[in-house]
């Protein structure tokens, strides 16, 4: 492959005098020290920011953005690195050509690119399809990374994928084609507003500038057709990273970080599919525009991965210091330990409802149990349940689904060493209050389901069993499920907790909408009531079944907060 190398050398100054700039409105600038080149590679033409001197920091951005995203991180790191920021393949002001946008073509792309610019071995940082990007070209060319930093995107085919792009927020996953380019034009920016509206944390984070200045390069002739061919290419994708995967994993320290109101630990478990070495970082009170929502943050933790042995003289202090606060304070590495998660199942179910998501919990380097309920009675279930989070070494975590909820919520209180609560589509009873006391203000199916034994225990109809309990799993489980269903004692739902541990522990609540058994309003009442972090998914019942990665995600991300303010303490 022959690479010619343009050195147009244009400073950031007379690149924004030029006529062809889309729009006035800029994100923070690059400094001067920077310049830009056109270099040919892989038969296209990528626009690149080059500035500094020393080890070299490669810098790849996401969908949505350009390399001009990378601003601030690139001033911060141009003082003692060189530091390059080119616009991926057809986005930005590189060529747009009309194929080539698989990863794999794409690493090859940012291969030739460092051998014009004659870059042996870089640190890599990534975001969002830039992840995609570099895990193709890291995989290709391993030699050529010494560390590798992805922020808040999955790849292609790779751990839980196939769970994450069933998730409705991600139906541009699919949008492509003539007419889904004919429906956006004219109108990129309502479009693009929606990616960061709800991807984000706080929308108003992401700036009228920042959004002006990124929807007029989007708005030019073939931008929105290549991005929308770098979605069309997932499925390629997907088959390159499982056949690069067949080599081996990637062997270089990895950095796996995600916004605390996005992705969050899932990029750790994600990573850990593909990689040997990975640490775990959350930028905190950030959505998915990590340099939008919270630059110091994020540039704290890429400084402190990469190494910063000469730090700007003047700097200020307040991203690395040790007694910043949380909203500047990175979310430190997993060297620290780690919680347990002790998991605890709900009525006409046991223990191995958890089956799909103890994997991912584990994969994420967590130890994890799950609790065997006899379903007798609340309180012995509350007695084993609290025998089991006592025997735990170092701080809890403690999950409850559905009648779970009730049982964890009684058997957590007064141990300090539970220090997260994690309801699923779960009871949140206050003490003294019986679990089924809100049944009749928040009405569900279940009632008309329930078939008592001559015993007063509990079945769900058989018949009903799938539509009120597990409607979105395959007919042949649920059919399994309601054979093998454990059965309740009846009286469990009039019993009461004598103290509520969610009133002095930090509790987090995944709603599942599509919740014929508790309903939606009745898990939102409760997780109001208790102030959790709620998240809310289109799920039945059983989301663990259906939904293990948001279920595992919303896990992970209490446990993670639990590290993260059990290091601030101490």
């Amino acid at each position: 492959m022959t690479i010619r190398h343009l050195t147009t050398a244009l400073t950031f100054g007379s690149l924004l005098a030029l006529a062809s700039t889309p729009s006035a409105a800029q994100p923070p600038a690059f400094p001067p020290a920077f310049r830009v080149e056109r270099i040919a590679t892989n038969s296209t033409m990528l626009h690149v920011r080059v500035g500094g001197s020393g080890p070299a920091v490669l810098l790849l951005h996401g969908y949505g953005e350009t390399g001009d995203m990378w601003s601030p991180l690139a001033a911060e790191l141009v003082t003692n690195h060189t530091v390059i920021v080119p616009d991926l393949r057809g986005m930005g002001h590189s060529a747009r050509p009309a194929s080539g946008y698989d990863k794999k073509t794409q690493g090859t792309d940012i291969a030739g690119m460092l051998d014009a610019l004659h870059i042996t071995q870089v640190d890599l940082v990534t975001h969002d399809i830039g992840n995609m990007v570099g895990y193709a070209f890291a995989a290709q060319q391993p030699a050529r990374v010494r560390r590798f930093a992805l922020i808040d995107a999955p790849l292609p085919g790779v751990g839980p994928w196939d769970d994450l792009i069933r998730s409705h927020q991600l139906w541009h996953f699919s949008f492509w084609g003539p007419d889904a380019e004919r429906l956006v034009a004219g109108r990129e920016r309502i479009y693009l507003d929606r990616f960061w509206n709800e991807f984000s944390a706080v929308p108003a984070r992401f700036t009228e500038t920042s959004r002006a200045h990124y929807a007029a390069l989007y708005a030019q002739p073939g931008a929105m057709h290549a991005g929308f061919e770098q979605f069309r290419a997932f499925d390629q994708d997907a088959i390159d990273n499982k056949a690069f995967l067949q080599r081996g994993k990637l062997t270089m320290p990895v950095l796996a970080v995600g916004g605390e109101k996005s992705f969050g630990a899932v990029m750790a478990t994600v990573m850990r599919f593909v990689a040997t070495d990975v640490t775990e970082a959350i930028v905190p009170g950030s959505g998915h525009w990590i340099m939008e929502e919270n630059p110091t943050a994020t540039i704290a933790i890429v400084r402190k991965f990469i190494g910063d042995a000469a730090p700007r003289v003047g700097a200020s202090s307040d991203a690395t210091s040790k007694d910043s606060g949380p909203e500047s304070a990175p979310a430190e590495s997993t060297d620290s330990i780690k919680p347990s998660i002790v998991l605890v199942h709900g009525a006409f179910a046991d223990a191995s409802s958890w089956r799909k998501v103890i994997p991912m919990l584990e994969q994420a380097g967590y130890s994890v149990i799950a609790v065997q309920n006899s379903l007798a009675s609340l309180e012995a279930d509350i007695a084993t349940t609290k025998r089991v989070v006592d025997g735990q070494k170092g701080p809890v975590v403690v999950v409850g689904h559905s009648y779970g909820g009730a049982v964890i919520t009684g058997a957590a209180a007064g141990n300090g060493a539970v220090k997260s609560l994690v309801y699923i589509a779960a009871f949140a009873p206050d003490a003294g209050e019986p679990i089924a006391a809100l049944n009749d203000k928040y009405p569900s199916a279940l009632g008309g389901a329930l078939r008592p034994d001559a015993a007063g225990y509990l079945y769900l109809d058989r018949a009903q069993f799938r539509s009120v309990f597990a409607a979105d799993v395959p007919l042949a489980d649920t059919r399994v499920m309601a054979a093998t269903q454990k059965p309740i004692n009846g009286a469990a739902f009039g019993a009461p907790v004598a103290v509520a541990a969610w009133k002095s522990i930090p509790s987090w609540y995944l709603v599942t909408e599509n919740d014929q058994a508790i309903s939606a309003a009745h898990q939102r009442f409760y997780a109001k009531r208790i102030g959790a972090q709620t998240t809310e998914i289109k799920s039945s019942h059983v989301p663990f079944l259906s939904h293990p990665e948001a279920v595992a995600r919303i896990i992970l991300q209490a446990a993670g907060a639990e590290r993260s303010s059990s290091r601030a303490g101490k």
